[in-house]
């Protein structure tokens, strides 16, 4: 999280698998769900049992599992969230 300095950014670590799950089914996941990089705009709220969409997410495990989400990309990725926090 150094890299990552906007109060606004925020990492979870998912013990008990709460927000794992949700997103496993929404992406039909074939792997592990770690590895999703997710960026949501500001009305973004979980209410209830299905999480929100992203607006835009990359997965650090696509080709590896042949996954429809585009491969992760650091720098593709912090440019996607630079245009996000812009607008």
């Amino acid at each position: 999280m150094d890299l990552v300095t906007d109060a606004r950014a925020i990492q979870y670590w998912d013990e008990y698998q709460a927000v794992m799950e949700p997103y496993s089914e929404m992406y039909s996941l074939t792997g592990p769900c770690a590895g999703i990089f997710m960026l949501f705009g500001p009305d973004a709220t979980w209410d209830g049992a299905d999480p929100p969409a992203p607006d835009y997410a990359e997965d650090a495990h696509a080709r590896q599992f042949n996954r429809e989400l585009p491969q992760f990309d650091a720098k593709r990725f912090a440019e996607r969230a630079a245009e996000m926090l812009s607008s």
